[in-house]
């Protein structure tokens, strides 16, 4: 009897373990990579004491082209931002403060494809693109 009540608890246990995993939203569902720029609104949250302003991602710039290039220059004031890219092949981006200094955030493809580069730092950048006959966009992105 002691030991048909273990197993009747452990298996309710079981069940209950189950649906609190399964109300969770899976991995895919959290963590969405955006292929195509967009211009993200903030949104103000009320708190009982202050306005809390979430922060999104706000579009600076959009570069597209074929082979390769230099931009204009962009200016980022926020500590985190990043480089949403789009190649149709092979690609090879440096960022360049404009004194010429070049920064660790880079991006260097070698098929086709889009992803996403992250930065960390502030100032005034543009971009190296080196590619043959590659079509490619680069959107420039700040956490704001």
């Amino acid at each position: 009897m002691n030991k048909t009540l273990k197993i009747i608890g452990l298996g309710l246990l079981l069940i209950l373990f189950l649906i609190v995993v399964a109300s969770y939203p899976s991995t895919s569902q959290q963590f969405h990579t955006q292929s195509t720029p967009t211009i993200s609104t903030p949104t103000t949250t009320q708190t009982k004491s202050k306005s809390v302003v979430k922060k999104l991602w706000k579009t600076i710039k959009i570069f597209s082209g074929e082979g390769s290039k230099t931009t204009n220059s962009f200016k980022i004031s926020s500590a985190k931002w990043r480089m949403n890219w789009q190649a149709n092949d092979e690609i090879t981006v440096y960022v360049n403060n404009t004194n010429h200094s070049m920064s660790s955030c880079e991006i260097n493809a070698q098929k086709a494809g889009s992803d996403s580069s992250y930065c960390y730092e502030k100032g005034t950048f543009y971009l190296k693109v080196f590619s043959y006959k590659t079509v490619w966009k680069i959107t420039i992105q700040e956490y704001k």
